[in-house]
């Protein structure tokens, strides 16, 4: 969190930025390859979609921290947060615009504008990042690894529910190894946890480089969460 409060302070002082669209539209691109319904994808990575999550989460509360941002966590707008002044070029604002209408709940849509403009940002001031880690890189993969999320009591992610917690508890647990290849690849990889019948969740859990968080496993259901209807 030091890190994060002493390099982001840093940008007080400076002008709007000039910024190119290709960190930006790649981001985007990533985003638009997504199946936001693809319940199949959602059931087969149930557990890394779940530490990805944990991921996210983490970072996040991190960046809440750092820049006095508790009561916008966990779905916020970082680069925000960082450099007001920061914008996306006009035609990758546009396509995002595009994107985002058919996408819910507002929370996913706020991520994934978050994600486009924390790439703008880190093209714009990259030796001040550097050091930073990606705050929306996890929820990112998670997405692509099946879509999108409810937010309820629990995190519904589709197949697998985590408990959502507050800004402390998550910025105190360890970080996921998200950013290993083959750590992700075992985890795609492990066999759906055995469910009980009727529906009802069974419980297991995961570890997060020493941190154990609550999982429940879900039997597949037949929606479409990720698509806003008319």
């Amino acid at each position: 969190m030091r890190q994060w409060a002493a390099d982001a302070t840093e940008f007080a002082a400076w002008h709007k930025p000039e910024v190119s669209n290709a960190p930006a539209r790649t981001v985007l691109h990533r985003l638009k390859a997504i199946g936001w319904a693809d319940n199949v994808a959602a059931f087969q990575h149930t557990h890394s979609r779940a530490l990805l999550m944990r991921e996210y989460l983490r970072r996040a509360a991190l960046a809440a921290q750092a820049r006095g941002a508790e009561q916008s966590w966990p779905f916020f707008d970082i680069a925000e947060r960082v450099d007001g002044n920061i914008t996306t070029p006009p035609d990758v604002t546009e396509d995002l615009k595009r994107l985002l209408k058919d996408l819910a709940p507002a929370s996913l849509r706020t991520t994934c504008r978050g994600a486009v403009r924390w790439a703008a940002l880190r093209d714009a001031h990259p030796d001040l990042l550097a050091n930073l880690p990606d705050p929306y890189e996890p929820v990112l993969r998670m997405y692509e690894r099946g879509g999108g999320f409810y937010l309820q009591e629990y995190l519904d992610l589709n197949g697998v529910m985590i408990p959502l917690r507050n800004v402390e508890s998550n910025a105190s647990t360890r970080a996921a190894s998200c950013d290993d290849a083959s750590t992700m690849t075992r985890l795609m990889t492990r066999p759906l946890p055995a469910t009980s019948a009727g529906n009802r969740p069974s419980t297991s859990s995961c570890t997060t480089s020493g941190t154990t968080t609550s999982i429940m496993y879900k039997l597949p259901k037949s929606r479409q969460p990720h698509l806003s209807r008319p």
